[in-house]
């Protein structure tokens, strides 16, 4: 009988640390996330304002950039050699 008794009791008191473990997780688990979610707020804050920080100087260095006039079109392909593809449709 004692040797049964020991592992009932041993049973019942693993699953009462199991479940003040598990209380205890739930408990804290809102605010752990609360505190997370914080944190990366935190963070992405700080390096949105470093970045607009930087990004002055860089704005700065970058006044001698020249503008494409409307005659000068990108698009015009006449002076250049144009490939014509022929393709077969394939069925399913």
């Amino acid at each position: 009988m004692s040797f049964s008794d020991k592992g009932v009791f041993g049973t019942i008191g693993v699953l009462i640390i199991a479940f003040l473990a598990i209380a205890f997780f739930i408990k804290l688990l809102p605010i752990i996330l609360i505190m997370g979610v914080a944190i990366w707020g935190i963070v992405k804050l700080s390096k949105l304002f470093e970045s607009k920080k930087n990004n002055k100087f860089v704005n700065n260095e970058k006044s001698n950039v020249s503008e494409v006039s409307k005659d000068d079109d990108v698009f015009d392909f006449e002076k250049q050699d144009v490939v014509d593809v022929d393709y077969t449709e394939i069925k399913k």
